[in-house]
């Protein structure tokens, strides 16, 4: 009878260690390759004026670093878009170039597939959400599953360069909207939950939206670490923080179009005109306003400017993390809460102008950016933590390096994610490990 109990147990722990079934692989174990991606012009281009571009690629370019000097025994390949070389050339002179040639130089062992891919693949820079998908399938082979969500002709290219096998089409899912366990259980908000990746997932656990973020990924709020442990986005107010310059969208119209009376099919250009990209302060410190007072704020600061799109009457952020940390918990996590920055407030202009560059009419959107730490990238038991100096998040900074630190030790590596955030995403979501 003993012996009875004693197998049972043995096999029950061992469930609990390593779910045996199809799965999404867990991003945190063993990883032989780590993918990036230069992509097409960088979303970032859109929303800084020229004068931080450089300090853009600058930024890029030091997270790669980190990243690869972090995980000495990965693989690193990099997916270098030629038509990208082209367009930064015209936007960046040289500098891309520059820093591109003495990263190749300072790490001789990182591969760099080049290809010519047209900007309507959306093979931008973005990795987390056109890479493959690490599964395990029922034979316990290892493969990737490919997604047609930004870039489906890029997942055949990789997984011949890895040596494996494709499966998949069609999901149309992003891959920072799904997170796993070893347990087969998959996490994602309501976004895609009917994708065909599903049929690797022992169970769909779906998470609250946080309320306002663009992206609808989980990857800005929630993080698993390990087997047991989850981090969640703890936001402590619904105070935002504001971006003093907008950003601009020129819209360019044929006189056909403005005696046609729809000025929203004219071909938009972006420019990158205004400041350089900071938060407003008074007298050292930052500005901040209630979230209620969001529109009668930039009604006044923009008078004259018809605010094309309405607010929730309130927001989920202080409740958000709760909301999260308890489905969690019923699954069985433990779940660390990390307090994330306040929201920034971010206003584009759209300027409605002939082709004699006649301003016709403007219009503001107001949208928000949340700058997440759980927005890293775990493998091989390291970290890499996105981190936001030049908007005074020190303090915060310093906190959320120290609690991944609790979990992974020393081995935790800050990555300045300032002007990367502005995109709607950081670490995570400019890399993706392959597992063993």
């Amino acid at each position: 009878m003993k012996l009875l109990i004693v197998v049972a147990v043995t096999i029950f722990v061992n469930f609990l260690v390593c779910y045996a079934g199809a799965q999404v692989l867990p991003e945190y174990g063993t990883t032989k390759a780590v993918i990036y991606s230069f992509g097409s012009l960088p979303t970032q281009v859109f929303y800084l004026p020229k004068e931080n571009l450089n300090q853009l690629i600058e930024e890029r370019f030091k997270l790669y670093q980190t990243a690869v000097s972090a995980n000495p025994s990965a693989k690193h390949i990099f997916l270098l878009n030629s038509l990208f070389q082209e367009d930064f050339k015209n936007l960046y002179s040289s500098y891309f170039e520059q820093k591109l040639n003495s990263f190749k130089t300072s790490n001789p062992d990182v591969q760099i597939l080049k290809r010519r891919i047209e900007l309507d693949q959306r093979a931008d820079e973005w990795a987390r959400d056109f890479v493959p998908v690490s599964v395990r399938d029922q034979d316990h082979t290892t493969k990737l599953f490919n997604t047609d969500y930004r870039a489906p002709k890029m997942g055949p290219v990789i997984a011949s360069t890895l040596g494996m096998m494709i499966v998949g089409d069609s999901s149309k899912l992003p891959g920072g909207n799904i997170m796993s366990d070893n347990q087969g259980n998959c996490y994602m908000t309501d976004y895609e939950t009917t994708s065909p990746i599903t049929k690797y997932c022992r169970k769909v656990v779906v998470l609250p939206f946080l309320d306002l973020e663009s992206t609808l990924h989980l990857d800005l709020f929630a993080k698993l670490i390990n087997n047991k442990t989850a981090i969640v986005s703890n936001y402590t107010t619904e105070d935002v923080e504001i971006i003093e310059n907008p950003f601009y969208l020129d819209a360019v119209c044929s006189d056909a179009e403005i005696a046609s009376g729809n000025l929203y099919s004219c071909g938009y250009t972006m420019t990158a005109d205004g400041k350089p990209y900071k938060i407003i302060s008074e007298n050292g410190e930052t500005k901040t306003i209630k979230y209620g007072d969001v529109i009668s704020y930039v009604t006044q600061k923009y008078q004259g400017i018809n605010i094309t799109n309405s607010l929730l009457d309130g927001v989920n952020w202080t409740k958000h993390s709760e909301a999260v940390a308890k489905i969690l918990q019923a699954n069985g996590l433990e779940v660390v809460k990390i307090e994330a920055p306040k929201p920034m407030l971010r206003v584009q202009i759209t300027r409605y102008k002939d082709i004699r560059g006649n301003v016709l009419k403007q219009e503001a959107a107001i949208d928000f950016v949340f700058r997440s730490y759980t927005n890293s990238l775990v493998t091989n038991d390291m970290a890499v933590v996105p981190t936001y100096p030049l908007t005074r998040a020190n303090d915060l900074d310093i906190s959320a390096i120290n609690i991944y630190k609790k979990f992974l030790g020393t081995k935790v590596y800050a990555a300045p994610s300032d002007y990367s955030i502005l995109g709607g995403g950081a670490v995570h979501c400019l890399t993706h490990e392959i597992p063993n």
